[in-house]
C-alpha cells in the first residue's frame, strides 16, 4: 500500500498504532472489555493534542500576514486535524463490535464443556506448564507417551522447522482425557503453520493418529474411541476421530469452534466417577 502524506503527517500512523496497543494491553491487563473502543478514543485524544500543539495556529485579527504560507499536515489527502474525528467517529462502530464480540464470548462460556475444554487446552499452549498432562494419573502418562513419540517421530520423518519455537520450545505438548469409552488427545505441535504442503501434513496426521490408536487402549479399554485435536498457536488445524480399532481416521471440521472437543470433556464422565463404590463393611 502506498502511504501519502504532507508535512508531518505520516506521524499520525505510529500515533494510531501505539493508541492502539494501549487500549488493548490496558483492556486485557485489567480484564475489562472494550480495548479497541479506548483505542480509538485515546487515538482521538493524542492526535488533537500533537496538531494542537504542532498545527497552523489561527490568525489573530489585526495581525499582520505571515512571511510564508504556513506548513500543512496531512495523510492521504486528509488534513491531519480531521483524523481526530475520523478516530472519535470510529468509536461507535466499535462499541458495536466489542458488544457482539462479548455477547459470543458469554455463548461460548455457557457452552457445556467448554470450561473444562479451556482449562485443558491452556495447559499446552507454551512450555512454561510443562509437555504433559492430563485428567488422572494413566492420562498422563499417556500424554507423555504420546508427546515423546511424536517428537522422535518428526526427527526422522520431517526436516526444517526452527530449533526452539518460542512457546514450544521444540515439544509436542500434550493434554490426554481418559474418560469411560473415549481417549481424546489435544497436541500443540511445534510450528504447525509450517507444515504447508498436502502430502506433509497427510504424513503428520498420519503419524498422530498412529500414535494415538496404539497409546489409547493400554488405558483400559480394548478398542475405546479415539479422539486426536492437533493445534498450533492459535487454533486447531487438525481433528481426527475413530476407533482405536481404525486404520484411518474420519476427520472433523476444524475451520470453526471445535464443538466436538467440548462434546467429549461435556459428556464424558471422569474416571474415578467410573469405579463401583466399595461396599460398607459388616
Amino acid at each position: 500500500m502506498i502511504v501519502i502524506w504532507r508535512g508531518f503527517g505520516i506521524l499520525i500512523i505510529p500515533v494510531f498504532g501505539l493508541a492502539m496497543i494501549l487500549g488493548l494491553v490496558t483492556g486485557a491487563a485489567f480484564k475489562i472489555p472494550g480495548g479497541f473502543v479506548l483505542g480509538f478514543a485515546l487515538a482521538a485524544l493524542l492526535n488533537a493534542a500533537i496538531w494542537q500543539r504542532f498545527g497552523p495556529k489561527p490568525r489573530l485579527a489585526g495581525s499582520p500576514p505571515p512571511l510564508q504560507a504556513p506548513r500543512r499536515h496531512s495523510l492521504f489527502f486528509i488534513p491531519a486535524k480531521a483524523w481526530t474525528w475520523i478516530f472519535a467517529l470510529m468509536i461507535l462502530p466499535a462499541i458495536g463490535l466489542e458488544y457482539l464480540a462479548a455477547s459470543a464470548d458469554r455463548e461460548l462460556a455457557a457452552t457445556p464443556g467448554y470450561a473444562e475444554f479451556k482449562a485443558a487446552d491452556d495447559k499446552i499452549f507454551s512450555a512454561k506448564s510443562g509437555t504433559a498432562h492430563g485428567n488422572n494419573a494413566q492420562a498422563i502418562q499417556a500424554a507423555e507417551d504420546f508427546s515423546k513419540q511424536m517428537r522422535m517421530t518428526r526427527e526422522i520423518a520431517f526436516s526444517g522447522g526452527s530449533k526452539k519455537p518460542l512457546l514450544t520450545q521444540g515439544q509436542f505438548l500434550t493434554y490426554c482425557h481418559q474418560g469411560k469409552d473415549t481417549v481424546l488427545f489435544l497436541c500443540h505441535v511445534p510450528d504447525l503453520r509450517k507444515y504447508a504442503d498436502a502430502d506433509t501434513k497427510n504424513t503428520l496426521v498420519e503419524i498422530a493418529w498412529a500414535m494415538a490408536r496404539t497409546i489409547a487402549p493400554h488405558l483400559g479399554n480394548e478398542n475405546p474411541r479415539v479422539v486426536v485435536g492437533l493445534r498450533g498457536v492459535t487454533t486447531y488445524g487438525f481433528i481426527l476421530h475413530g476407533q482405536a480399532s481404525d486404520e484411518t481416521p474420519a476427520r472433523a471440521d476444524s475451520s470453526g469452534r471445535p464443538d466436538m472437543l467440548f462434546r467429549i470433556f461435556a459428556e464424558t464422565a471422569p474416571v474415578a466417577a467410573l469405579t463401583p463404590p466399595t461396599p460398607p463393611s459388616p
